[in-house]
């Protein structure tokens, strides 16, 4: 709800290490594409397939869109996770749990925001790996380890909200 208490949290250790992670991937993701900008070829994979296999090729201008998509996707969950008091809660939030409300909230949205910068920067380098012919496709177990991660995340969210009393 937007009228609820304002309370002034600090991140907890776990936001702060996701954090990092998150934007060490980030600037990762910027500094491979920048250095290696010249050497990709004019054409790079632009989509993957179920199983990980390049499915349409496209201009190398559109391997831009995931560290653009994957900044505004940080930025947008970074502006929430700082605004827990707008999120929705259950009825049962009350003074007395609101704090343990907000902080789980904010937790499962730094995770959230984290990991997506994750599967960017990785889908980043092997696109760029793929188009120098050094790899053949996705690398599907940790990309699914990433979305697994994700899909985690946010089952440990709900459950966790359910348990708060």
């Amino acid at each position: 709800m937007w009228n609820e208490k304002k309370l002034d949290l600090p991140d907890t250790p776990i936001e702060r290490v996701a954090n990092l992670v998150g934007i060490v991937a980030f600037t990762a993701m910027i500094t491979m594409l920048v250095l290696q900008w010249n050497q990709l070829p004019e054409t790079i994979p632009a989509h993957f397939g179920l199983k990980g296999e390049v499915d349409r090729w496209g201009s190398k201008i559109e391997l831009l869109i995931l560290p653009l998509i994957g900044f505004a996707l940080y930025a947008l969950l970074h502006v929430l996770e700082k605004h827990p008091h707008t999120h929705n809660y259950p009825a049962r939030l009350n003074d007395a749990n609101r704090e343990t409300f907000y902080v789980h909230s904010r937790r499962v949205l730094n995770l959230t925001k984290n990991v997506c910068v994750l599967l960017f920067a990785y889908t980043t380098w092997r696109t760029i790996l793929i188009a120098k012919g050094t790899a053949a496709g996705l690398g599907m177990i940790p990309f699914s380890l990433l979305l697994i991660a994700l899909f985690a995340i946010v089952i440990w969210g709900a459950i966790g909200m359910s348990r708060i009393r």
